[in-house]
């Protein structure tokens, strides 16, 4: 199953290429011979709603943009800090150490903090701190709308 699903995986991106972290394909272009696709493509965002990511090796997840640290991506909880960053594309990998436990965070930002964005950079590294690390294993996209965070056709 794990096969086949790389496979389908395969032959999509090289149709239509993939997004940041390659959880979908790039938006679809076109109208000849790709109906269902686009159709299934243009859910996307809606889908992505219900889902929030669990950090692995953290190098398919985006650090700022997606929601695996909290209930809201972290450029939403910490904008102040989102506009001084150094790389606001960056991975999530990019950003830690885990060459030992416990995880170690290197967030850089374009200067020094002021003295008013203290209180943002000390809750922004609790909440990183806080989490749990699933060392050595792929980052995952979990369903947030069942209790076992798997997908169900009729919990969409």
């Amino acid at each position: 199953m794990h096969e086949e699903n790389a496979l389908w995986r395969n032959i999509l991106d090289v149709k239509y290429g993939s997004i940041w972290g390659g959880w979908c394909t790039k938006e679809v272009r076109g109208a000849y011979r790709v109906g269902v696709w686009k159709f299934i493509r243009n859910g996307w965002n809606d889908f992505l709603g219900n889902c929030k990511y669990e950090m692995g090796r953290g190098t398919q997840i985006s650090f700022w943009h997606d929601i695996w640290c909290g209930d809201v991506a972290l450029k939403s909880a910490f904008p102040s800090l989102y506009r001084i960053a150094l790389d606001p594309d960056s991975s999530v990998a990019e950003n830690m150490c885990s060459t030992a436990e416990p995880i170690h965070w290197f967030v850089s930002f374009t200067r020094v903090a002021q003295d008013w964005e203290v209180g943002d950079i000390t809750d922004f590294y609790n909440m990183l701190y806080a989490l749990k690390h699933r060392a050595g294993r792929e980052d995952r996209l979990l369903w947030t709308c069942t209790g076992n965070k798997k997908f169900s056709v009729r919990s969409y």
